[in-house]
């Protein structure tokens, strides 16, 4: 059976060089950071309760969100809000 996959090791990459910001549950103010070809990821990230990803809209398609070793399948098109609740929805 497939193995579970948990709310932990969160990281982000990109194929093109993208501008993110990033906030971990309830931290007074998001993180920022360039990805991109040869960029280190940002990550592993490992929230209690929730991940928020913003990004350019036009970049969104080059970003790519690893949960636990697994990729997200559609990023969305200018933010991503990873919970607690929705985190296993996000690999399908």
């Amino acid at each position: 059976s497939p193995s579970k996959i948990e709310f932990r090791n969160i990281s982000i990459t990109a194929r093109d060089n993208v501008y993110i910001n990033w906030q971990i549950d309830d931290e007074r103010k998001m993180s920022g950071g360039l990805l991109g070809p040869g960029k280190p990821p940002v990550g592993p990230l490992n929230p209690q309760q929730r991940l928020m990803i913003r990004y350019d809209k036009k970049k969104a398609s080059s970003i790519e969100v690893m949960i636990d070793s697994h990729p997200v399948k559609n990023v969305p098109d200018d933010r991503l809000e990873i919970t607690k609740e929705n985190y296993a929805e996000l690999d399908r």
